[in-house]
């Protein structure tokens, strides 16, 4: 990833679409249970470069003797966009209103409502499992949780990529010339009304007591930190002084979600895809279905 860097190459992160697509992503680690219903870790990350980083190299090093680099140049584009290879840029992938729906930090997977459902049972059985086993023997009890977070917090990333379907666009960079010779499609193109219907109630059922409540198993066993250590950012905020807040990490969880649904920009845009299609996802409905559900 750096070496890239080095390189003269941007982030892109839209090519985690396309499993390990590029080193310039940030790679979630792949998660699943396998047949007997275990997380499954044996190919969580993939191995050296990805297509993207072959197209781009190619891009900025080639050379073309004897053809015009111009033409050279396009062509490689068509045929990357022809893969399926897209760029979203860092500018158009962090903010939490971000529109483009592929666009997407630390998430995997082609399906960001499949993934998301692949994550949610991951974390399910991590909870319902959790215990004094996830420390090693030499460490202070009192940080079980700092190891629940990332277990609760697992589908965090996946939560965005879902939200971002919802008011969510899409749209390619390029030139003026490549538009009118048909390369790219210019304008943005809202994410489908059924699609962004279902990812609405993929994000409003996130918000439900049944994904927030943590199980009994763990809050049996959390324990305030020992004698010299104390909480540390990588811990839930509490209200309770020393012992653990349950309602603290619940609130955590649900503004995992709020903080994407509830975006301005997010808002906006539904409000206008809504004025222009009257089919379309509109703020009253969005409104509607979470006050109704949740």
């Amino acid at each position: 990833h750096e070496v890239g860097h080095t390189l003269g190459i941007a982030h892109n992160f839209a090519p985690s679409r396309h499993g390990n697509g590029s080193v310039m992503d940030y790679p979630h680690p792949i998660l699943g249970l396998n047949s007997k219903g275990e997380v499954e870790l044996k190919d969580a990350y993939g191995v050296g470069v990805g297509p993207w980083d072959d197209f781009v190299v190619q891009h900025l090093y080639a050379t073309f003797p004897g053809q015009d680099e111009e033409v050279a140049l396009a062509n490689l584009r068509e045929k990357a966009k022809a893969r399926g290879l897209q760029y979203v840029s860092d500018t158009d992938s962090r903010a939490a209103g971000a529109a483009h729906p592929n666009g997407l930090l630390w998430d995997f997977g082609a399906d960001s409502m499949k993934t998301y459902d692949q994550l949610m049972q991951v974390r399910q059985h991590a909870l319902n499992n959790f215990s004094m086993a996830v420390l090693p023997p030499q460490r202070q009890v009192g940080e079980l949780e700092a190891r629940l977070v990332p277990v609760y917090l697992l589908h965090r990333y996946q939560t965005e990529a879902v939200a971002r379907l919802i008011g969510g666009a899409e749209y390619e960079y390029g030139l003026a010339k490549d538009a009118n010779a048909g390369r790219i499609q210019p304008g943005a193109k809202p994410v489908s009304a059924s699609l962004q219907r279902q990812a609405l109630q993929k994000i409003i059922a996130s918000l439900r007591a049944e994904n927030l409540a943590l199980p009994k198993n763990v809050l049996a066993i959390l324990t305030p930190p020992s004698e010299g250590y104390n909480r540390t950012p990588e811990y839930f905020s509490g209200r309770m002084n020393v012992v653990f807040d349950a309602l603290s990490a619940v609130e955590a969880g649900a503004a995992q979600s709020s903080l994407f649904l509830f975006d301005a920009a997010r808002i906006n845009r539904l409000a206008w895809q809504h004025a222009i299609d009257e089919q379309q996802l509109g703020v009253n409905e969005l409104f509607k279905q979470v006050f109704e559900q949740t």
